[in-house]
C-alpha cells in the first residue's frame, strides 16, 4: 500500500467505483517472470477486488492492465474474454510446480539477511516449505542452517518438534 491517506479514500469509495490508479495503489503488477506467486498474486488481487464489489468485467478489465512481461504476453495471446478464464490461464501456465526436492533446495539456498530480523525470515522460510509435503525435522534444519548461527545457539532449535501443518499453512498465508 503506497500510502494510509490512499488507503482511507479507498475505503470510502462506493462500489465498483475502483479504477487502475487505486488497485495500482494496493498491490503490484504480475509478470511470472519473478518470486511473485500467481496463486499469491490472485488471493492478494481478489482480496482487494471483493472489497469494492466490482462486476466481473470490470475484474477482467483491472486485472489485465496489472499484467506485464511473460503473463501479459501470454495472456495477450489466449485472449480470455472473462476474469474466470483469465485466472484459469494464469494458474494452468504461471502456477509454480513444487516437488519435495524443488523446495529443499530453495530452502537450502535461502538464508536470513543482515537487515531480516528472525521472525519475518522464519514466516519467508514456513511460506516456502508450504509448498510442498516435507518432514517437520527437515524444514527445521533448513531453518536453523539459515539463521548461519556461528555461536550455536539456534542449534537447540533442531528439537523443535511443533511445526505442525497449521503453522506451515499460517505462515504462508501470511507471506
Amino acid at each position: 500500500m503506497k500510502t494510509e491517506k490512499e488507503a482511507c479514500e479507498l475505503a470510502t469509495m462506493p462500489t465498483d467505483r475502483i479504477d487502475l490508479t487505486h488497485i495500482d495503489s494496493l498491490m503490484r503488477s504480475f509478470s511470472g517472470d519473478y518470486d511473485y506467486e500467481v496463486t499469491h498474486w490472485i488471493r492478494d488481487f481478489e482480496d482487494n477486488i471483493n472489497l469494492y464489489s466490482v462486476s466481473d468485467a470490470k475484474r477482467w478489465i483491472l486485472a489485465k492492465r496489472l499484467l506485464s512481461g511473460s503473463a501479459n504476453v501470454y495472456i495477450t495471446h489466449v485472449a480470455p474474454l472473462t476474469w474466470e478464464s483469465l485466472r484459469s490461464e494464469l494458474l494452468k501456465v504461471f502456477k509454480e510446480k513444487m516437488t519435495a526436492w524443488d523446495v529443499g533446495k530453495r530452502l537450502e539456498a535461502r538464508k536470513i539477511a543482515k537487515n531480516e530480523i528472525a521472525l519475518q525470515y522464519f514466516v519467508v522460510m514456513c511460506s516456502i516449505a508450504s509448498q510442498a509435503d516435507m518432514a517437520t525435522s527437515d524444514v527445521v534444519k533448513f531453518i536453523v542452517d539459515g539463521l548461519q548461527d556461528k555461536t550455536g545457539a539456534a542449534a537447540s532449535l533442531l528439537y523443535c518438534s511443533a511445526l505442525d501443518k497449521e503453522v506451515l499453512h499460517a505462515c504462508a498465508e501470511s507471506q
